[in-house]
């Protein structure tokens, strides 16, 4: 086997460093120095993508098609989402209203009012914290009549006056007011007497608004 010769020596060293060179070069890339020049249309893949690198900065929305099967969640129809509901199953406007006074108030204050139902419930405008409240009825005609929380009957309030004052025993309240001519346009109170201060917090379901 004849030795190679000086000048063969020197080729394969430089072919070696050469080599060498480029695999060096190629691991010690600077940050950021692969701009899109360097790399070939549709040849990135989703693993050559470091996880959670993409946000939706990076994506053009415009362009992007209805995700699969997206009307449905967890197995259910979007029939049973809630913008596919029937009204009917919800509480209309106004059905569903709260309000508050002081009991200890010199002068009533209105606790809540339905003026086109003729009923306001009002604090009794005295400085008693008694835990009391008073019902007006402030239609033209036809009287109102109301049950509270363990009555064995009703009291009834005629157009332009004022109901007894009512002082219950507990400081949590039921009670149910309705026009006398049509028992199912009526509200159903629920209260609370809040010590020390004498507010008193009521919270009222109008029934005819709800099924």
């Amino acid at each position: 086997m004849r030795r190679p010769s000086h000048a063969t020596i020197v080729a394969y060293l430089a072919l070696m460093l050469a080599i060498g060179g480029t695999a060096f070069a190629a691991t010690q890339l600077p940050r950021n120095s692969v701009t899109s020049k360097q790399v070939r249309n549709k040849s990135l893949k989703g693993k050559d993508v470091k996880s959670d690198a993409l946000t939706g900065a990076q994506v053009k929305e415009a362009t992007l098609s209805k995700v699969a099967d997206s009307d449905l969640l967890d197995g259910r129809d979007s029939s049973d989402f809630l913008s596919a509901a029937d009204a009917a199953g919800f509480a209309p406007v106004g059905a569903i209203r709260s309000g508050s006074g002081n009991e200890t108030a010199t002068s009533p204050q209105v606790i809540l009012d339905y003026p086109d139902l003729g009923i306001r419930l009002q604090t009794d405008g005295d400085s008693d914290q008694d835990r009391s409240y008073v019902l007006a009825n402030t239609r033209t005609s036809g009287r109102i009549a109301t049950v509270t929380e363990g009555s064995a009957g009703a009291t009834y309030t005629y157009p332009g006056e004022l109901s007894p004052t009512f002082n219950p025993a507990n400081r949590i309240i039921d009670f149910v007011t309705a026009l006398y001519d049509d028992p199912s346009t009526a509200v159903h109170f629920s209260c609370g007497f809040v010590p020390p201060n004498g507010v008193v917090t009521c919270i009222g379901i109008r029934t005819d608004l709800v099924d």
